[in-house]
C-alpha cells in the first residue's frame, strides 16, 4: 500500500493504491509447496487487508485504487465475499476504484473472461476526475494476454488522454516494465513489443 500526494499544496490530492490483497494465496502456496490438500484459509490475507483498511481510514485519502488480484481464485465466491466485507469498512467519503488482476479473471488461450470481476464491480476500466487530478484505470490483462478487446480499450484510453487535464495518473495491474523499458519479457511485466 502506498500513499501518493500529487501536489505540494495546502490541499493535496491523496491516493492510496492497494495491489495483490489476493485472499487465499498463502494457503494455496503452502499446499502447492508441501503437496498437501488445499484448505481455503483466508486468515493471513484477511488480517493484512483489515490493517490496510485501518490505515486508509487513518489517512483519509481522496481515493483508493485497488489495482488487481483482489482474490487468488476468480471462481471462489468465499474469497470475493471476504474481500468485499473487509473493504466495506473503508470510510464512505473515500472514492474507491477497482481494476482486475490476472487472478480476478479467467484466462485461456489469448482470451480474458473478466466476468468474475465485472459481475462485482461493473466495468474493467475507469476514469474519474476531481480537483485537477484525473485517475484512469485499464485492464492490463487484455494487453498481457493478447485479448482482442485490447484494441478497443487502447482506443478508449487514447480518447481519454487526448483531453487535457492538470494531472493524469494511469493505473493497471501489470507493470509495463520492472526496472528498464528494454528489459526482457517476464511473468510480471507487459511484453517488450507492447511497451
Amino acid at each position: 500500500m502506498a500513499a501518493v500526494i500529487t501536489a505540494c499544496s495546502s490541499d493535496p490530492y491523496i491516493i492510496v493504491q492497494v495491489a495483490d490483497a489476493q485472499l487465499g494465496f498463502t494457503a494455496a502456496d503452502v499446499s502447492q509447496k508441501e503437496g498437501t490438500e488445499y484448505v481455503n484459509d483466508l486468515t493471513y490475507e484477511s488480517e493484512c487487508l483489515k490493517k490496510a483498511v485501518e490505515m486508509i481510514n487513518d489517512i483519509r485519502p481522496d481515493a483508493v485504487v485497488f489495482t488487481g488480484d483482489q482474490v487468488n481464485h476468480a471462481a471462489d465466491k468465499e474469497q470475493w465475499t471476504a474481500f468485499a466485507e473487509i473493504i466495506s469498512g473503508i470510510d464512505k467519503s473515500v472514492n474507491v476504484f477497482h481494476l482486475p488482476g490476472n487472478h480476478d479473471v479467467v484466462i485461456s488461450e489469448g482470451n480474458v473472461d473478466s466476468t468474475p470481476f465485472t459481475s462485482r464491480y461493473g466495468e474493467d476500466r475507469f476514469v474519474f476526475a476531481e480537483r485537477g487530478v484525473r485517475l484512469v484505470g485499464i485492464n492490463s490483462n487484455l494487453i498481457k494476454y493478447n485479448d482482442p478487446r485490447e484494441a478497443e480499450q487502447k482506443e478508449w484510453l487514447s480518447e481519454v488522454l487526448l483531453k487535457e487535464y492538470e494531472v493524469s495518473i494511469v493505473f493497471a495491474h501489470h507493470p509495463f516494465f520492472m526496472s528498464s523499458i528494454d528489459e526482457e519479457d517476464g511473468y510480471f511485466q507487459i511484453q517488450k513489443d507492447k511497451r
